[in-house]
């Protein structure tokens, strides 16, 4: 069986965090998995990140990651 999932969170500090300043953090995630078994699943994602207010810049980005799993 094949799974598809999509997701978005989102994380602010009013106040700062530390040094950084009413920092903005935004995450969205793409991926699907796929079921080999009763016991097991391999996941890929890939998430696409959106920070503002860190450190005075403007860090986005993405990464890939893959996830296999074994129930026991």
């Amino acid at each position: 069986a094949w799974d598809l999932t999509t997701s978005f969170e989102t994380t602010e500090f009013k106040e700062g965090f530390g040094t950084i300043a009413n920092s903005t953090y935004k995450f969205t995630t793409f991926g699907f998995g796929y079921n080999m078994g009763a016991n097991s699943m391999f996941n890929l994602a890939y998430q696409v990140t959106d920070h503002t207010n860190v450190l005075g810049g403007n860090p986005n980005g993405g990464f890939i990651a893959a996830q296999f799993t074994v129930k026991f």
